[in-house]
């Protein structure tokens, strides 16, 4: 079977697409063997880093603002996230219009929750940084980011 990859045909479980990845939840506390482990296999398989319910609250946070914005597909499970295709408002990755969306109280939690900091802290031995901007992107299904810069951070 191949899927569609940023306009590439891959076949699943072939070289470009694996399908039999190694997990490394078993050695998240450890540094050393996460070092390892991404010398070795070239990434980490980490699952449920962040705790899902913080993610679910953003998420159904998110689509709410959506939905009252008329942007998702009126009568749709709203998990779904169900773009509305007459939607007066095209989505993609850019723009200003995202920034409304990261100053929501669940996306922001997401931010200032310490899983990853943590996580980076393990894996390269000391504090990580962050950048002072962040914020949340939102894109309907086929929307790309292509080569951009983000001003922001000149």
């Amino acid at each position: 079977m191949n899927v569609k990859f940023f306009g590439y045909d891959l076949e699943v479980g072939g070289p470009y697409l694996k399908t039999d990845l190694r997990d490394s939840n078993d050695i998240l506390n450890d540094g050393a063997k996460l070092r390892e482990r991404i010398e070795s296999d070239g990434y980490l398989l980490i699952r449920k880093l962040r705790d899902p319910q913080l993610i679910l609250a953003a998420r159904g946070q998110v689509l709410e603002t959506m939905l009252a914005q008329g942007l998702l597909e009126p009568g749709t499970d709203l998990m779904n996230g169900t773009i509305n295709p007459g939607a007066q408002r095209g989505y993609t990755t850019g723009g200003r219009a995202n920034e409304e969306y990261s100053q929501l109280a669940a996306v922001q939690a997401i931010f200032a929750d310490e899983a990853v900091p943590r996580f980076f802290e393990t894996l390269f031995g000391g504090p990580p940084g962050t950048f002072d901007f962040q914020w949340m992107l939102v894109a309907g299904t086929g929307a790309e980011s292509p080569i951009h810069s983000d001003i922001v951070f000149m």
